[in-house]
Order: structure tokens, then sequence, then C-alpha cells
């Protein structure tokens, strides 16, 4: 089946991602994650899982996730 998409190498993040969500780390994390002192539309652990999901798909560093954002899969 041909679909018109754009194609990303970073396509296996989603089984990363599902595997955050059943494992529930977001409850088991919570306590251990800074609270925002300063409204945010990120929680601190949306910011936690963005940099795990980056280091997953290969960034060393903050600076390596400007490069990951301008990928369509991985803002998604």
């Amino acid at each position: 089946m041909f679909q018109n998409k754009a194609l990303s190498a970073l396509g296996g993040l989603l089984f990363f991602e599902n595997l955050l969500t059943s494992t529930r780390l977001e409850e088991r994390a919570v306590d251990c994650l800074p609270r925002l002192r300063i409204a945010s539309r990120a929680s601190s652990f949306d910011k936690f899982r963005a940099l795990m999901l980056g280091l997953v798909s290969g960034a060393d560093c903050l600076d390596d996730m400007d490069a990951l954002a301008e990928d369509p899969r991985f803002a998604g």
C-alpha cells in the first residue's frame, strides 16, 4: 500500500513511547522531577520524556535536540 507521507528514521520511537506509557513511568517519576515554578506548556515529565526519546534517537546533548526538532516525525 502506497502512502504519500514523509518517512523518518525515527519511526521506531513509537515503540519507546508505548514502553513509557505501559510501564506508567510518569506516575513513578513524578516525585523525582522538579516542580515548575513558572507556568509552562510542557510539564517536567514532558521535558524528561523528550530528552529520553532524544537520547534514543542519537542526540548527544541538548544542542542536538534542535536538529531533531526539525524532523516532522519527532515533533509529531
